[in-house]
C-alpha cells in the first residue's frame, strides 16, 4: 500500500477526511467519526460510526486539563510516549521518502 499524507492546520474549516486505498479494497475516514469502507468489489459498501468518546477523551483541551492535573495518566494508547514515538517515525520516512523520492522503510 502507498500513502500520501497532506497536512495542513490552516483549514478555514475543521477537515477529519482520510482516504486509504488497499489491493482489494479501500477506507474513507468522512469526518471525526464517520468511515465507509469496502474490503472488496463483490462486497457492498459500508459505514461505521464511532461512539462519543467520554470526557475528558472527547476535547483535546480538557484531556491536556485533565494530564496537567494529574487526573490522567496514559502509559498505553493512543497518547502514549510509544505511540507519538512511532508517530514521529513515520512523518520522518515520509519526509525522507518525498525529499530522495523512494520508499523508506520503518525498522519494526
Amino acid at each position: 500500500m502507498q500513502g500520501i499524507i497532506q497536512a495542513s492546520w490552516n483549514w478555514p474549516y475543521s477537515r477529519k477526511d482520510m482516504e486509504v486505498y488497499g489491493q482489494t479494497g479501500a477506507i474513507f475516514a468522512l469526518d471525526k467519526s464517520r468511515m465507509r469502507f469496502r474490503l472488496n468489489a463483490k462486497e457492498p459498501e459500508k459505514e461505521v460510526i464511532a461512539p462519543n468518546r467520554a470526557i475528558p477523551y472527547d476535547d483535546p483541551f480538557s484531556y491536556l486539563a485533565a494530564v496537567v492535573r494529574g487526573e490522567v495518566k496514559e502509559i498505553e494508547g493512543l497518547t502514549s510516549l510509544e505511540t507519538n514515538i512511532t508517530v514521529v517515525e513515520i512523518l520522518e520516512a515520509a519526509r525522507k521518502s518525498a525529499k530522495e523520492g523512494k520508499v523508506i522503510y520503518l525498522n519494526k
